[in-house]
């Protein structure tokens, strides 16, 4: 029997609901993110993100993704782009760790591909965003000294060198490859900065030079089905495997065809690129060649990293500069090139032996491996695909993520070392940061054994959650849900609140309050939720995902949900109000609260 609602103050049920915070799907991005990217370098000692701060720096990104739910003009893109790189990096200066992140733009991603409409809306405000910048990172770690600044290691020691004032300072740019969108670009370019910051040892600013080479819809979604499919594996949260059966069906039997039709999809997109004799004429090529000329007219010296096809974008603006420039370049994994020759000034370049791009793409030697954790080749060409994820490069504490590192540090050397009078260094001033390869500040955080509900867990300054995504538990009248929690957090307790959504009530319901509101309950318990059996309906387990928490006080919890709940509107009917949170459109006729009206 379908539910029927139910309306009146009467009909309004104060619930104070609560589960354990586990994590929604590892759902990950395009190309560039695999299915654990492992432990992110975490923010400087004592900058460790509580539970709190953590939920609140993914609750800002999810926030900041609503802004694309509807087709926007380049300029409204353009700003509501900058919202995600801000959102994003705020959360990353917080502690949360890249998988939090990615759950929150992967969830909020296959939301807008399980339908054509969100498909076209999804791919129109990334054409209209192509080509454009954003600033990603840069606000953890140590402030760089001007150039010539006495060095923090004493004498003899080379000055560190970054953005200290015009004329003397770095600028990164960074070109996303194939199969990524705007919204895993950003993404990826804050873990880019957050890796260098760490391997470099002061902060790196990245600015994104977006290419929204996605290849055809088909192939993005194709790739979107296969790592939902993946993520979704074994997860008993409904919301998410639906989410993954309705990317797979607009996908037209996309997991048969990954990865070898991607692949060739992609294969084919570099060719036609390289036959492309307008190429230079692509407004990822025009405006990063603008930006870098701009950038050098103020005295900055440039280093440009790419990611796969980006790197096509690379050695098209590198000659066009102009040779004597202090400009350099980092391929990672480049779609060209043959032996070692892309490591002479002013490139360098990192490909993992196995990537798939050596399978008749590039011809360049490999220069690192991957090794557990990290995504190993294990035969078959899917790993191949998987481990060419930047996100695998970046590894913290892997050698390939050092070896970044390392070849970043002799680029920026390389260009301190370009002589005055071509716009480089002091003569005689070394460049570089003063470490040694290999000596960055990795920051990474140590693997903590999962605690119990009746362990106590002993936190460090600098942990961050484990990269393990874990499951948000649903609830049933006969069962009481595991509690999961990431590694070296402490577990939720009964005295915690939460904000949480019904997913089968009325299509969803937010909730604010405890743990035990929710376990065990039936969907007729809660407004909206239809009738019990004993009244001619049916006792249907409620089940139920936690969106926002822990929060130490219900008050807490309420002022999280009013300050992520947004647009509040009748619903169908007017028979109840919704509004618009978790990037979704949700009933609120259990919120027995009112928020604060927003100041003018």
């Amino acid at each position: 029997m379908t539910p029927t609602r139910e309306s009146g103050a009467d009909a309004r049920v104060r619930v104070r609901a609560t589960v354990v915070l586990g994590t929604v799907a590892a759902l990950l991005a395009g190309c560039s993110s695999p299915p654990k990217s492992g432990p992110t370098p975490s923010a400087p000692a004592g900058a460790s993100a509580s539970a709190g701060a953590s939920a609140a720096g993914a609750a800002e990104v999810r926030q900041s993704l609503a802004a694309f739910e509807k087709p926007l003009g380049a300029e409204d893109a353009q700003r509501a782009w900058e919202g995600l790189a801000a959102a994003v990096g705020a959360a990353s200066a917080r502690g949360v760790d890249h998988d939090t992140i990615s759950r929150e733009v992967l969830l909020w991603e296959s939301r807008r591909l399980s339908t054509p409409e969100g498909q076209q809306t999804f791919m129109a405000n990334a054409a209209a965003l192509n080509g454009r910048v954003v600033s990603v990172g840069g606000t953890s770690g140590v402030p760089a000294p001007t150039l010539g600044a006495p060095p923090a290691g004493g004498p003899g020691r080379p000055a560190a060198f970054r953005q200290a004032s015009p004329g003397a300072g770095l600028s990164f740019y960074f070109v996303n490859g194939v199969l990524n969108n705007f919204d895993s670009s950003t993404v990826n370019a804050n873990l880019l900065s957050t890796t260098l910051s760490g391997q470099l040892g002061y902060p790196v600013r990245v600015n994104l030079q977006f290419n929204a080479s996605s290849a055809s819809i088909a192939m993005y979604t194709y790739s979107a089905c296969q790592e939902a499919q993946r993520a979704t594996a074994g997860n008993p949260i409904q919301e998410n495997r639906d989410l993954a059966k309705a990317v797979c069906g607009l996908s037209a039997a996309g997991a048969v065809v990954l990865p070898d039709a991607v692949m060739a999809d992609v294969s084919g997109t570099i060719t036609r690129k390289l036959a492309d004799p307008d190429f230079a004429l692509d407004g990822v090529n025009v405006n990063l060649l603008k930006n870098v000329q701009d950038d050098l007219g103020k005295g900055l010296r440039v280093v440009l990293i790419s990611h796969s096809e980006g790197g096509l974008y690379l050695r098209n603006v590198l000659p066009r500069i102009g040779a004597g420039k202090p400009v350099g370049a980092l391929y990672i994994a480049p779609p060209f090139g043959s032996g070692q020759e892309l490591n002479a000034n002013p490139t360098r370049y990192e490909m993992f032996e196995w990537d798939w791009l050596l399978m008749g793409v590039s011809s360049v030697d490999f220069t690192t491996r991957a090794v557990a954790p990290q995504i190993v080749y294990d035969g078959s060409t899917a790993s191949r695909f998987n481990l060419h994820y930047l996100s695998n490069y970046l590894y913290c504490g892997s050698d390939s993520a050092k070896q970044a590192g390392d070849r970043t540090r002799e680029l920026v050397d390389f260009v301190n070392s370009v002589p005055a009078s071509r716009g480089g260094a002091r003569p005689g001033l070394s460049g570089g940061d003063g470490l040694r390869p290999g000596q960055g500040v990795q920051g990474c955080p140590v693997p903590q054994p999962e605690q119990t509900p009746s362990e106590t867990p002993t936190e460090t300054p600098t942990e961050t959650p484990s990269e393990t995504p874990t499951e948000t538990p649903t609830g049933t009248p006969s069962e009481t849900p595991t509690e999961v929690t990431p590694s070296g957090s402490p577990s939720p307790s009964a005295g915690a609140y939460y904000v949480f959504l019904l997913t089968n009530v009325s299509g969803g319901n937010v909730l604010v309050g405890s743990l035990d509101d929710v376990q065990g309950k039936r969907t007729c318990d809660f407004a909206d939720g239809g009738l019990c059996a004993d009244a001619g309906g049916q006792d249907v387990p409620v089940q139920y995902t936690a969106e926002l928490g822990p929060y130490p006080t219900l008050a807490d919890a309420q002022a999280a949900y009013c300050a992520n709940a947004t647009n509040p509107h009748p619903g169908p009917g007017a028979a109840g109000t919704k509004v618009d949170i978790f990037g979704g459109s949700y009933w609120t006729d259990n919120i027995g609260f009112g928020c604060p009206t927003p100041s003018p």
